[in-house]
């Protein structure tokens, strides 16, 4: 029997919380990971970021807490304040800068991967860098010497409490779809008012027989721009537009969405494929903010590929 299955399991009611995995930090002076010894701050400062995944989804299941665990065992929880991300080149070394003390509070610069990762604030007091949490929370996940965590979660850097998914696949499918519907509408709209006038939907409608009724186009959803960027002589119209984007693109994304329309089996490997597609789509298109926000989407689907969620 080891000293872990003398330790009480994290309770089922514990406040829901993302959890962060640190390795061995093997050289007293490294930055990152965790040692025998260590402090709360100094554990806090090495599990803040940066991390690749989606705070809307972290909000979305109302997660105030942030836990580190090593090799099983929760080590420090802290309250999350908020995120900020960082897009920044470097080495593959998941080490950040930090002020004399070790701590990054005050200096986030970060030597990481060429990818987007989010790095949280902890609440802070006038007396401590990282407030204490209340003591029910405090309890729930550390107790006297730390809890263990489910034999599921101690091999995924990310995890999250509950042990449910924050999404399926299926779900974050339809968030993608949203995003793309909404950063293709306005750039496809103003070519389309130059090309047929106001009443370019109506024109559509008639000339492609695309929409069953004489209702308006869903401009929300991204199958009417997909199915007629289709039609050869659309695709025509849209040619000084597009730079990178080619027609088997567009019909995936057609097949993708309607795959979620249909309520076909998603996994979360063809997810990230279909994601992947959107996010260059709306990058060729110009939509900056709507492929970042996709970015996001994808790389939570590579984390659940990882981790063998689906």
């Amino acid at each position: 029997m080891s000293d872990l299955d003398n330790l009480p399991s994290v309770p089922d009611d514990a406040p829901p919380a993302i959890l962060f995995r640190l390795s061995y930090r093997a050289d007293v002076n490294h930055r990152s990971g965790y040692r025998p010894g260590d402090g709360r701050e100094r554990i806090v400062a090495s599990m803040r970021g940066w991390w690749e995944l989606d705070p809307d989804e972290v909000k979305s299941l109302n997660i105030k807490y942030a836990v580190a665990f090593h090799r099983g065992v929760t080590r420090a929880v802290v309250e999350i304040d908020g995120w900020k991300w960082q897009d920044v080149p470097g080495s593959d070394h998941n080490v950040f800068d930090a002020d004399a003390d070790g701590y990054p509070y005050h200096d986030d610069r970060w030597r990481g991967r060429d990818d987007v990762r989010w790095c949280f604030t902890p609440r802070t007091t006038k007396s401590s860098r990282a407030a204490n949490v209340p003591n029910y929370v405090e309890e729930a996940w550390i107790g006297q010497a730390g809890k263990r965590v489910p034999v599921s979660m101690r091999d995924t850097i990310v995890a999250f409490w509950p042990t449910s998914p924050i999404d399926s696949a299926r779900d974050l499918v339809g968030k993608a779809l949203e995003l793309l519907g909404s950063g293709m509408m306005p750039r496809m709209q103003a070519v389309y008012e130059l090309h047929y006038g106001g009443d370019w939907h109506h024109e559509l409608r008639q000339k492609h027989g695309i929409f069953a009724s004489a209702e308006r186009v869903p401009l929300h959803d991204p199958y009417v721009y997909l199915q007629v960027l289709l039609r050869r002589e659309e695709a025509a119209t849209f040619e000084k537009v597009f730079t990178v984007t080619t027609q088997p693109t567009l019909e995936h994304l057609r097949d993708a969405r309607n795959r979620w329309a249909h309520f076909d089996t998603i996994d979360a490997t063809q997810a990230s494929q279909d994601v992947r597609e959107m996010q260059m789509l709306l990058t060729d298109l110009g939509a900056t903010d709507e492929a970042r926000r996709m970015a996001q989407i994808q790389r939570t689907l590579d984390l659940m590929v990882r981790s063998g969620r689906s």
